[in-house]
C-alpha cells in the first residue's frame, strides 16, 4: 500500500481574472455539471484547488472533469474520481480559505 497527497493553493483573484478574460470557458473545461452551479468565487477557487490538488497526489494521471469535489451534509469536502481503477482504500480532502487564498490538501491510501 502506498500513502500519496498532493496539496495546491489559488490566488482567487487570479482566478477572477482568468474568467474575466475566458468567460466562462475556462470553468467548463475543469469543472463538472453539478460543480458549474456554484456561485461563490471562494468556493469555485476551493474546488479548483482541491481538484488540482488530486491531479497532483496522481501524479497528473487524472484530468480535470475525471475528479468529482462535493461536500457532505455536515460540509465536509469529499472527492470521488471516475476512473476505477485507481485503487482507492480511503481518502481525505481538506479544503480552506483566507483571504484572497483557497488552498486544498488530499491524502489518499492506495492498493
Amino acid at each position: 500500500m502506498k500513502i500519496k497527497t498532493g496539496i495546491d493553493i489559488l490566488k482567487i483573484s487570479r482566478l477572477e481574472k482568468m474568467i474575466e478574460r475566458d468567460s466562462s470557458a475556462i470553468l467548463s473545461e475543469m469543472l463538472n455539471d453539478e460543480e458549474l452551479l456554484e456561485k461563490n468565487i471562494q468556493s469555485i477557487a476551493g474546488i479548483i484547488s482541491a481538484k488540482e490538488a488530486i491531479k497532483k497526489a496522481f501524479d497528473g494521471e487524472l484530468e480535470w472533469k475525471d475528479i468529482s469535489v462535493s461536500k457532505t451534509e455536515n460540509g465536509k469536502p469529499y472527492f470521488q474520481i471516475k476512473k476505477s481503477n485507481t485503487g482507492i482504500i480511503s481518502s481525505d480532502l481538506s479544503i480552506s480559505h483566507d483571504g484572497e487564498y483557497a488552498c486544498a490538501c488530499a491524502v489518499c491510501l492506495i492498493n
